[in-house]
């Protein structure tokens, strides 16, 4: 499934059908083995477990996201997943998963505020003023 027939909320059946996972999302049953390399550059596969959601936890879904041994991120390689059912829910998709903020900050770098040359001209300035006045 395309990731823009998705919204946040929608409860995902994760299986060896997708090659990749088409947006961040929460397990919430079953296991999962990804290659996380497209977005941490290294190429180790990565073991995600599931995490229990009660009525209590719904509120802190953000939090659990922010635990990575439950949380599936866009555009990884699904590599294995356990023979059970295994279920996500979709917590973020398009430009406002991690895939999107790392291609966003390669589309729109930050501008730079590195001064070294501006600082540097500033430096010899006040040297040749000090060395002209010794001289």
């Amino acid at each position: 499934m395309s990731s823009s027939h998705l919204v946040p909320g929608d409860i995902l059946s994760v299986d060896m059908v997708m090659e990749q996972i088409p947006c961040d999302a929460i397990l919430i049953k079953g296991d999962a083995i990804v290659d996380e390399g497209m977005l941490t550059g290294e190429t180790t596969p990565v073991i995600k477990g599931s995490t229990y959601i009660d009525s209590a936890t719904k509120h802190s879904l953000k939090r659990l996201f922010k635990n990575s041994k439950y949380s599936l991120y866009a555009g990884t390689k699904l590599l294995r997943v356990s023979p059970e059912p295994t279920i996500a829910i979709v917590f973020k998709t398009g430009f406002q998963t991690q895939k999107g903020f790392l291609i966003q900050s390669i589309l729109f770098p930050k501008p730079d505020t590195f001064q070294f040359h501006k600082d540097s001209m500033l430096f010899i300035g006040i040297l040749a003023i000090i060395g002209t006045c010794d001289f």
